[in-house]
């Protein structure tokens, strides 16, 4: 964003910066996505045997939703049973739907996958939220089609902690 290769951005901070323009637009929920099946609730255990479909955020939120709501026998997301590794956010869900693990992603990521019926947010006692700004180069004007986008995300950002029955397309 600084060297101005992009034009518009999401992330979870406010970058705090003078040469970045950043509007809060609301906040996410994060989601333990089971294959649709599993039982419920979820105890750790479960979670260890079925093994983890990693990402490269998963670390991350695991340290933040696990560790609220599992913090009896969660150690540490350096600690858990990776089954798979996925590099692409897209992708990650795939393998939790033919039941060959678990994941955590943002509700965005659970909702845009085509067959959510595979899927299941599995309910956490406490939920955990991370927040998203639109951050794009100071005083820089947006094109008429960036200026959509952004408008679009910000009208969706209020629904992404509940409802699952949407897609929901940021550019980033």
């Amino acid at each position: 964003m600084l060297d101005r290769r992009f034009d518009l951005g999401v992330t979870d901070r406010d970058p705090r910066h003078p040469r970045i323009d950043a509007e809060r637009m609301g906040q996410e929920g994060l989601c333990l996505v089971m294959p649709a099946g599993s039982p419920g609730p979820v105890p750790f255990s479960d979670l260890e045997a079925l093994g983890l479909i990693d990402h490269p955020d998963c670390h991350h939120y695991a340290g933040d939703l696990l560790a609220l709501n599992l913090s009896d026998d969660f150690d540490g997301a350096d600690r858990l049973r990776v089954r798979r590794r996925v590099n692409q956010i897209c992708q990650v869900t795939a393998p939790v739907a033919q039941g060959v693990g678990y994941t955590l992603l943002p509700r965005r990521g659970l909702a845009a996958f085509a067959d959510t019926n595979r899927l299941r947010n599995a309910a956490l006692p406490d939920r955990r939220h991370h927040e998203r700004w639109s951050i794009m180069p100071h005083g820089h004007p947006l094109s008429a089609g960036w200026t959509v986008s952004k408008h679009r995300s910000a009208r969706l950002a209020p629904t992404w902690n509940y409802r699952m029955d949407q897609s929901y397309h940021i550019i980033a």
